[in-house]
């Protein structure tokens, strides 16, 4: 049922219960002078000091700004429970995620009314109509911090009112489901064709005139973010966090070999940093080297620790912003390119050439699997993936199934007992003697072993009632219980060598049925 403005459950009157609320605040504990932030690397913001009138944080090459003398509130008390909340939250989330959540209390000039049932329900029903669910998720952590601090103008059986009321559904992977971020080959095409014709005109210019300037630098930055976002798809953060010594370079005697090494990190929780390795193509490996140079003959001191990728103009490490302006401006291709566009291409790509999940998530740093089954089941080729991996496909025409075997023969009884292909199927436990899968026209004893051999021999007439499927049957037994013996590597050979067979049997069964209908 889709829910209205007008319906009842927005009023307060809906509901019988007790709507006197004490408008007296009482916190437990003081506010701290200073709270600790998250940081990833050394230009971020550490300490935060809560008792300044102005916050200003940076954090991943982004400025975060309060003035607590614009912010205005009713009542000095309600600053003070904005930042107790604040810094509360400050304790576990990047102060991107906390700046986020202080639009909240820009959006609604809390009063006290806003804590009267009324208040509350009308504050929840806006942001439910604008379909706004990270605001609303603010607003319901807000108000269980409240009551769990023991706040008096907090209300537990208000709290149970709006976790009663209807939550904004959505599906985090949907863009992924309804693929609008899947880039098409001609887009890959004219981006990388774009790439190429920057990093030509460079490469000309640098033969033709040494030089360093800041302005080939801008015209050297550009194709290497492209590029490298096109290969690795890294996030925004990562970008930013890259150094001089997380770029590796490999020289041998014919070729050199490139990686970049990257924190896996999101704009989150996390304070602690993993990190992984990742190769890179000789062209963008020669960029970058390229980028280093420039960086190493405009800044003095530069040194493994210092930034990757810097705006030279300020001698200062890209923010996360500013890599979005660079990837994300669309005016150099007809389709506007973003960090998340090039995350989704790669996750796709990965998926459509049969990547497990295990694999996508490594390569995507995602902490599940649940994103990499969302792009597994959202990929236009999934039926044709999830069919080869059954092996359920037919890779080709009745035609070339029929090539396999020869003729099919309908009348079984008609074959003399000296032509009948009998065998046992299967391994030490799952041993089977099946009889009458078809006649063998070989006039000789036959050097190969019954049934298995068979189905992929013009020889071999299969009958159109045999007992395939047993065959078959058996023969996926046979692969389980090698498989169980897995860890014996002597096994790994026979189980290969059953795939083909498997295929075959499977393939006569299908002939069978097409010969059948025909």
């Amino acid at each position: 049922m889709q829910i209205q403005e007008n319906d009842a459950i927005w009023l307060a009157t809906s509901y019988k219960i007790n709507s006197k609320t004490i408008n007296i605040f009482q916190f437990r504990t003081p506010l701290p002078q200073q709270v600790r932030l998250i940081t990833h690397c050394d230009e971020d913001t550490s300490i935060l000091e809560i008792n300044d009138s102005v916050w200003d944080i940076t954090y991943l090459g982004c400025h975060y700004y309060i003035d607590w003398n614009k912010a205005f509130f009713e009542t000095f008390d309600f600053e003070l429970l904005i930042k107790h909340f604040l810094c509360y939250r400050f304790q576990a989330l990047s102060p991107s995620t906390v700046f986020r959540d202080f639009t909240f209390f820009t959006r609604f000039n809390l009063n006290y009314e806003s804590f009267n049932l009324q208040g509350l329900l009308s504050i929840y029903k806006k942001l439910f109509f604008a379909n706004d669910s990270s605001l609303v998720y603010t607003y319901l952590q807000f108000y269980r911090w409240g009551i769990r601090k023991g706040i008096s103008i907090f209300n537990y059986e208000f709290l149970l009112v709006l976790e009663s009321l209807p939550k904004i559904e959505r599906n985090p992977f949907e863009s992924i489901a309804l693929n609008e971020n899947y880039v098409t080959s001609e887009e890959e095409a004219e981006l990388l064709d774009y790439i190429k014709l920057k990093v030509d005109a460079i490469n000309n210019r640098m033969k033709s005139t040494p030089e360093y300037s800041l302005e080939l630098y801008e015209e050297l930055i550009h194709p290497t973010l492209l590029l490298l976002c096109y290969e690795t798809a890294p996030r925004p953060a990562q970008v930013h966090l890259l150094n001089y010594d997380d770029f590796n370079k490999i020289e041998s005697k014919n070729k050199n070999y490139y990686s970049i090494r990257y924190a896996m990190i999101k704009q989150g929780t996390a304070n602690t940093q993993y990190t992984t390795n990742r190769s890179l193509s000789e062209k963008l490996g020669k960029l970058l080297d390229t980028v280093i140079e420039f960086n190493q003959f405009f800044i003095k001191d530069y040194k493994p620790k210092s930034p990757l990728f810097v705006d030279l103009s300020k001698i200062s490490r890209y923010g996360t912003d500013q890599l979005r302006d660079r990837i994300e401006s669309g005016h150099y291709v007809s389709y506007n390119f973003t960090f998340s566009s090039y995350r989704h291409h790669l996750a796709q790509s990965l998926v459509d050439q049969g990547a497990s999940k295990e694999i996508i998530a490594d390569r995507m740093g995602h902490t599940d699997y649940q994103t990499a089954k969302a792009y597994i089941t959202a990929t236009p080729n999934i039926a044709t993936i999830m069919n080869e991996a059954l092996g359920t496909v037919k890779r080709y025409p009745i035609i070339m199934n029929q090539l396999l075997t020869g003729e099919i023969i309908d009348n079984s009884e008609s074959v003399p007992q000296s032509k009948l292909i009998n065998g046992t199927v299967g391994g030490a436990t799952t041993m089977t003697y099946i009889e009458g899968i078809g006649a063998c026209d070989n006039s000789n004893q036959c050097p190969y072993h019954p049934i298995y051999s068979c189905y992929a021999c013009k020889k071999f007439h299969p009958f159109i009632d045999g007992p395939h499927e047993q065959v078959l049957d058996s023969l996926r037994k046979e692969v389980i219980e090698f498989s169980n013996s897995s860890l014996e590597v002597r096994h790994a050979g026979p189980m290969k060598q059953l795939e083909p067979t498997i295929q075959n049997v499977k393939r006569t069964i299908d002939n069978i049925e097409e010969y059948k209908n025909a």
